[in-house]
């Protein structure tokens, strides 16, 4: 199969960011309404728009995965999620009186979903589909002596201090301590240990399923320049909705009173 052929088989109508752009104008000339209705109809179409655009980015970060090939296409998909959850949660805490502890918990939630849900669910499809699977335990091993280090660090030692919390010294010498840390992973992930990391049952069939189409170098501009579209319209929109987001939560907990009353009686 010719480059042409395999870098139109990767490609989709980018139609997806309809929405998210729908979303960015309803909130720019509507997006400071106080009138619930409409709020909630912003926040929908808000949602809507953000996660059309996030099954995008995960779209095209799966199809530059299977063009640079481990370990560099699981980075890719990594580093996706981790900016999309980042710009989520740093929406929210700019905007009106966030939880401090709001980082803190969502990354604790995330780890649990991860490693006990998304890894269970994984195993659980894999078993049906596939009967016998091969996992790359030396790479799993690597995962997660760079993971429980960093969750200890971040979300148990801090409820052995004085105050359960960083001070604000405390806190960048933490910062500084995981960058480091996951720098060094890196390190080892992409250079020094690259093997450890590349799955030795590695499926070759996916050169003929056109799903999985490896695109031509070409293509690959193309998706990344995609991939970057997509996830600056969920900053934008997370950002824009920020507001309106807040607005609802507050109206839903002015009417939590009135719908207790209304379910007892």
């Amino acid at each position: 199969m010719s480059n042409a052929q395999e870098a139109v088989k990767t490609r989709h109508k980018e139609t997806s960011l309809i929405f998210p752009v729908l979303a960015l104008v309803v909130l720019f000339l509507w997006g400071s309404s106080q009138t619930l209705p409409v709020v909630i109809a912003i926040n929908l179409l808000a949602l809507i728009g953000i996660l059309s655009s996030a099954f995008s980015v995960v779209r095209h970060a799966d199809v530059l995965a299977h063009r640079l090939g481990e370990p560099y296409g699981s980075l890719i998909l990594s580093l996706s999620v981790v900016i999309l959850e980042v710009s989520l949660i740093s929406a929210l805490m700019a905007t009106g009186d966030a939880a401090p502890t709001l980082m803190r918990d969502t990354l604790y939630s995330i780890i649990m979903i991860v490693t006990g849900g998304l890894v269970g669910f994984s195993l659980l499809l894999g078993g049906r589909k596939f009967a016998t699977q091969y996992m790359n335990l030396f790479g799993i091993k690597q995962y997660l002596i760079a993971l429980f280090p960093l969750a200890i660090i971040v979300l148990v030692f801090p409820m052995a201090l004085p105050a359960a919390n960083f001070s604000t010294g405390q806190a960048l010498l933490v910062a500084l301590i995981s960058a480091a840390m996951y720098g060094v992973f890196l390190l080892i992930q992409t250079k020094t240990h690259q093997s450890l990391f590349v799955y030795e049952h590695e499926d070759d069939s996916d050169e003929d399923d056109p799903h999985h189409g490896k695109p031509s170098a070409h293509s690959s501009v193309w998706h990344a320049i995609w991939l970057i579209i997509h996830l600056i319209a969920v900053i934008a929109v997370t950002k824009m909705n920020a507001s309106p987001l807040e607005t609802l939560l507050d109206s839903m907990n002015a009417l939590s009173p009135l719908l207790a009353s209304w379910w007892l009686c």
